[in-house]
């Protein structure tokens, strides 16, 4: 099995200063985007991955 997990960061306290490190939201869509169809490529050919994202509920919308 092939899986991946995708960390959405959560700034809290001194970490608030990597915000400007961050993805944009453009490229969020896009990375969530590539994401989605390297797992449904991955089960064209038999695969059975696990693809977990995590800390952003906002996420959910997207993949139904």
């Amino acid at each position: 099995m092939r899986g991946l997990c995708f960390y959405h960061l959560v700034y809290t306290g001194r970490a608030s200063k990597l915000r400007k490190e961050d993805l944009t939201h453009e490229e969020t869509r896009r990375l969530l985007d590539l994401i989605m169809s390297e797992t449904k490529k991955m089960f064209t050919e038999g695969l059975k991955p696990e693809i977990l994202t995590v800390d952003n509920h906002a996420d959910g919308p997207i993949f139904t």
